[in-house]
Order: C-alpha cells, then structure tokens, then sequence
C-alpha cells in the first residue's frame, strides 16, 4: 500500500478546505456508483496494488473535483511532465498566466498535487496521480507542458555552462515527453515543428556537454518526425539533417556528415535558388566538413563561391560576409587565393 500516504494526504486536503466527514462519507458513496470511476482505476491497474485501485480513484477524483478551473488544468498540464521528478520553476513561470497565478500555485500545493518544494523547484507529482491525471488530459495538456519546456530551453541556454543546471532538469521532463509526442499519431505540421523544437534543444544541449551519441540518437528521431509530417524539402527538414550532420561531424563521422551537408545543399538550390542565405549556408557547412576530410582544396573552392555570391548579393561589408571570410582565410589552402589575398585585407579595414 505505498500509494496510501498520497490517498490520505489528499483526503486531509479535503477535509480540511472543503468537506466535513459526513458530507465525504456521501460523496465516496455517489463515487462508487460512478461508472466513469470503474474506467480510470483500470487505466491504474499497473501501478496500483490490487484491492486498492477504487478507493485511491475516488480519492483522486473527488481532490480533483474540488480544484479551482484554472488549478485543474494546470494539474493535467504538470501530469505530462515526468512524475517523481522535481519541477523546475522555470517550467512553472513558462506556463499561460492563468495556469501561472500564485492562487494556483499554493492550491496545488496546499492541497498535494505536488509536493517537495525547493530552492528553484515547484515541486514533483506522484506518479500514481499523474498516471489518473493523464486519463483524464487532452492533447492540449501535453502540448502547453511541451511549449512551457520550449520556452526555457532557448538554444543559447542549451549552450551555455552556466544555464546547465536548469537546462539539465528540464531535460529529463523533456526527453520523455519528446519520445510520447513523437509518434506516428502526430500528422499537425505545427505540432511536429514544436515537437521537433524540443528535440533540437535537448541536441544542443547534449552536444555541447560532449555527448554527441545521445544527441544523434535524438536528432535522428527528430529528423524522422520532419521527414513524415513536413516532407523531405521542408526548411525545417533541411534544419534538422544538418543538425543531424554537424553532431556526426563531432563524433568523427566525416563521410557520413558530408553525405548529409551534400543532400542538404542539392535541395536547397532546387528548391531556395543558388543564392538563397540557406543555400550558401549549407555551402560553408559542407566546407567545413571538407576541410575535416582534408580536402582543403575542395573547401577552398565551395568557400570562394560563397563569398562571390555574398559580395554580390548582400555588399562586402555586410555581417554574412565577413564572417565567410574568416572561415576561408582559415582554410589552409587559401593562401594566395581570392579569399585570402581580397578578404584580409578587407577584414584588415573594418
């Protein structure tokens, strides 16, 4: 009976804002003669003792009847977070100001929908009560608890070292969440954008603390999801193969990252046009790549087109260009070349 503790706490809870013994005693009996009630204790059966599903389910039920609106929907909305795990209140401040308000936030305390309260943490729920708040969710839920972690793990957190204590426990609500989203039932573009938003952060933070094999493992997961939802030459598409591509690249996977940078390139002249900045984006990636293969002569030529088209479309002194500059003076056959002979002297006067 370890989920009895929770059962009684949210009882006292009860008892003690809502309901005398008495007025209890009636609600249970109008519970038990609840259809809807034999339905959720079964969605329970796996992690409740036998013998003890009907009367934590009624428990539950009557708790959660008695929050407010908004307290309610901000506890289906914790419920898609990992259970038994702190929650960051960061996560918390991320949500809609209604699901954020201080009367929220000490009813569910109060009334222990969460509890564990910390220095930078809201809390955690049980995971028998996520488990009966989930029955109840709809697909809004997991999508507003997906938008608040999206909304904290901006990409320059990810990878920043001193962001690493509050990204780190927002990615282990996100990456379970993530893999409950990124199935086969998920067909809304905008949802597999969001979706895949949240597996780009969880890379970038990875890859930046050096563990390059579980970020692939995810990128490669969220390049799926693009592929079938968005089509093989969306942007987003593209975004993720060559996010996919430079974690590759930090593994030492040189071959299969320009495999990758070279796909990335054809579909965006096809489809953006030679000039396009994602087409000569795509154009330096890949000559980066060269130059980790050794092939400084092929970087040294793909760098001198990029920065032709630069020059010409956006003007020499433009931010993209000197920055293509840079790179290509650091290739080191470009010496003597049009990018090292024009450009360090161009970077010499601004």
């Amino acid at each position: 009976m370890g989920d009895l503790p929770l059962a009684l706490d949210l009882l006292n809870a009860v008892l003690q804002f809502d309901l005398s013994p008495q007025q209890l005693r009636q609600r249970l009996d109008e519970a038990v003669r609840t259809p809807a009630l034999d339905q959720r204790a079964a969605a329970l059966k796996n992690v409740v003792p036998p013998g003890a599903l009907r009367g934590i389910t009624e428990t539950f039920a009557l708790s959660f009847e008695k929050l407010s609106t908004p307290a309610r929907q901000a506890a289906l909305v914790l419920a898609q977070l990992e259970p038994g795990t702190p929650i960051p209140e960061a996560v918390i401040e991320a949500l809609p100001p209604e699901l954020n308000s201080t009367e929220v936030r000490i009813t569910l305390r109060q009334r222990n929908f969460v509890t564990g309260e910390a220095e930078g943490v809201f809390g955690e729920m049980h995971r028998v009560l996520a488990g009966y708040l989930r029955e109840q969710a709809g697909p809004d839920d997991a999508n507003r608890a997906r938008d608040a972690l999206l909304a904290v793990m901006k990409p320059d957190r990810c990878e920043h070292p001193d962001h690493w204590p509050t990204m780190n426990a927002c990615a282990r609500h996100a990456r379970p969440l993530f893999l409950r989203l990124a199935t086969d039932a998920l067909t809304e573009p905008n949802d597999a954008v969001a979706t895949g938003g949240l597996g780009v952060g969880l890379g970038i933070l990875w890859c930046a603390q050096g563990d390059a094999a579980q970020a692939r493992t995810l990128q490669e997961q969220v390049l799926a999801v693009m592929t079938r939802v968005l089509g093989p030459e969306h942007p987003n598409t593209l975004t993720s193969m060559n996010n996919l591509a430079e974690t590759m690249g930090a593994q030492g996977d040189h071959a299969g990252a320009r495999a990758l940078h070279e796909q990335v390139l054809a579909v965006s002249r096809r489809v953006l046009g030679p000039e396009h900045l994602h087409t000569l984006t795509s154009m330096n990636n890949l000559a980066k790549t060269l130059v980790a293969q050794g092939d400084a002569v092929g970087a040294r030529t793909l760098q001198e087109q990029v920065l032709a088209m630069l020059r010409r479309v956006l003007g020499p002194e433009h931010p993209h260009t000197l920055s293509s500059i840079k790179t290509g003076c650091g290739i080191p056959a470009s010496k003597g070349s049009i990018v090292w002979r024009d450009g360090a002297k161009l970077l010499q006067a601004c």
